[in-house]
């Protein structure tokens, strides 16, 4: 089953309340190897095309693994992914993360002359942030343990671990393969390996059955005591400081031992991990000085981020790039999307409220696309190593993921689903870094909705007859306004530029179209035209006063005499260096 639902959606709502910013400088890292473009065959690639469904980009159709990695390839891929349970075989539940279908991706990567990127979950069918099951070493008779894992003291655990990165990894060189980066946990934010708080209510019952959980309580009573929900309850300071205390540093111990088994088999390997809560600035940075300062230093600084899943804001980008921003600025190190998602249409059923577009983005093919694009331009000029657009494959069977996919048909029903553009897009934004990708404001009205983006509206309104580019543009009579005041204003920005396109078939030299920006104190005129003039796309470069503004506002109006007549505003977006 595909573990990510209800679970998922409650993580997101309760972050999406508090998210909070360290300050942090104007540092952008280079790059110094390739841009990962983590899009890969998903552990439900193997379901999909057993069920029948074929993959075509136009050029090539693919229905087995191999031709599905090599269309990836073709797109700019260049890694293979896996995940890894500690199930040594196919186990009778759940989707398949076994040793064994991992050693057959370790195949897949070797004929496509592509590195394996390896996760390890450290459970025994499968765990996120919503639960951290028990890993189980019963099908590897070299690792033996004195009890229980919750009976195990710290020690005792890391000695099993050790062997089981040992041997797990002399698996993989057994099979020749190249390992760019080693994954250890995923979603790891309250623990991993077992050592966790307790889960949500019902998670992952279906493949480890009732009453899972056992508390770690010979390695700390206190980590039992408190559950994921009970944590996201608390404020993010009471929330940061338990875990630092309670949880934490056991559980680096838990990773760090897992990395010292890979190294006795791979001396120059490199390790991250990742974790859900990627809004938040603060909490990341603390996690991974946790980490740090408890034995377990990564090469990768590792994030799961879905910005449609944030139901409480259609911002979510704007403050994902603020607090990978802090990361970066304090830790110096890459940083690595590891899963990330963005719908290409309506979401339904499990992911229903995964729905929620951000400004500018369109919940189309080309809206997917663009935002995939513009956020891996602006990622390789950070300084990230790259991004992995998360279960890229997974179009059939009932999940509801199909919109967050890089696939669809039409009809929904076809097992012969295309790719779109989106497939293209980390490799093409990749290629091009800009630290202004991805707009402060954007948007081109096509929601023919003004209060949707936030716009504060007075008379406007919008229609298709006349449009700069797609379907809709604003139009302004002869006293009509619409305002913005961006998330934040300007804040953390500089050098900002405003673009739009404007256009007016019949104002007089007496009527005027005026477009205008508000330090705090006055605005300030960008342009004031009156009589007709043609679609004509403006850019304006802003004075200092503009930048690091939480003032900062964007506002269009029309002024004069003249019922019927018309000026129309389209494409408008604020950029900004972060």
């Amino acid at each position: 089953m595909f573990r990510r639902g209800s679970f998922k959606l409650v993580l997101t709502a309760a972050l999406a309340l508090a998210v909070s910013f360290p300050a942090f400088g104007s540092q952008v890292a280079n790059a110094t190897t390739p841009f990962r473009v983590g899009m890969s065959i998903s552990p439900f690639a193997d379901s999909q095309l057993a069920a029948g469904v074929k993959y075509t980009d136009g050029s090539m159709t693919a229905d087995d693994i191999g031709e599905l990695t090599t269309m990836y390839k073709n797109h700019g891929a260049n890694e293979v992914f896996v995940r890894v349970s500690t199930d040594s075989a196919y186990p009778s539940v759940g989707t398949n993360h076994s040793l064994a279908r991992a050693l057959e991706r370790a195949d897949t990567a070797i004929a496509a002359s592509l590195p394996l990127n390896v996760e390890l979950g450290l459970w025994k069918h499968y765990g996120d942030f919503a639960g951290q099951p028990q890993p189980d070493f019963s099908e590897y008779p070299s690792i033996t343990l004195p009890g229980a894992w919750e009976t195990l003291t710290i020690g005792q655990m890391v000695d099993a671990l050790e062997q089981y990165g040992a041997l797990v990894a002399q698996k993989f060189e057994d099979k020749g393969v190249t390992v760019n980066v080693w994954d250890l946990g995923n979603e790891v934010d309250f623990g991993t390996a077992g050592v966790s708080v307790a889960p949500m209510p019902g998670a992952y019952e279906s493949e480890q059955g009732p009453n899972w959980y056992k508390a770690p309580n010979a390695v700390n009573p206190t980590i039992g005591t408190e559950s994921v929900n009970s944590l996201l309850a608390m404020t993010e300071p009471a929330r940061i400081a338990w875990l630092e205390t309670n949880l934490w540093p056991y559980e680096a111990q838990l990773l760090n031992a897992v990395r010292e088994g890979i190294l006795t088999v791979f001396p120059d390997a490199k390790f991250s991990t990742h974790i859900s809560q990627s809004l938040s600035g603060n909490f990341a940075i603390a996690f991974y000085e946790a980490m740090e300062d408890n034995g377990f230093p990564v090469d990768e600084l590792g994030f799961s981020f879905f910005p449609s899943a944030f139901a409480s804001s259609n911002d979510s980008i704007l403050v994902f790039q603020y607090a990978m921003k802090a990361v970066k600025a304090h830790f110096a190190k890459p940083i690595f999307l590891a899963e990330f998602a963005y719908p290409s249409g309506a979401m339904s059923g499990t992911y229903a409220a995964w729905g929620n577009q951000q400004k500018g983005y369109l919940l189309k093919p080309e809206g997917q696309s663009e935002l995939l694009r513009d956020l891996s331009s602006w990622a390789a000029a950070l300084g990230f190593s790259g991004i992995r657009p998360w279960a890229p494959d997974l179009v059939y069977g009932g999940y509801g993921w199909e919109p967050l996919a890089l696939f669809s048909s039409n009809p929904s029903s076809s097992l012969t689903k295309t790719a779109h553009g989106t497939i293209d897009s980390i490799a093409l934004g990749a290629a091009s870094p800009a630290i202004d990708a991805v707009p402060a404001l954007m948007d081109g009205f096509e929601n023919n909705n003004f209060t949707q983006i936030g716009w504060t509206n007075s008379g406007a309104d919008i229609q298709s007859t006349y449009k700069y580019e797609g379907n809709y543009a604003a139009r302004f009579n002869w006293s009509d306004s619409i305002t913005h005041p961006l998330l934040y204003g300007t804040y953390f920005y500089h050098d900002i530029k405003v673009e739009y396109a404007r256009f007016s078939p019949n104002f007089t030299s007496s009527q005027h179209f005026i477009a205008e920006w508000f330090d705090g104190t006055n605005w300030h005129t960008l342009e004031d035209i009156s009589g007709t003039f043609a679609w004509e796309k403006k850019t304006f470069t802003l004075p200092a006063s503009a930048a690091n503004n939480v003032n900062f506002q964007l506002r269009f109006r029309s002024s004069g005499i003249g019922i019927v007549n018309y000026a129309y505003l389209d494409s408008v977006k604020v950029r900004g260096t972060m």
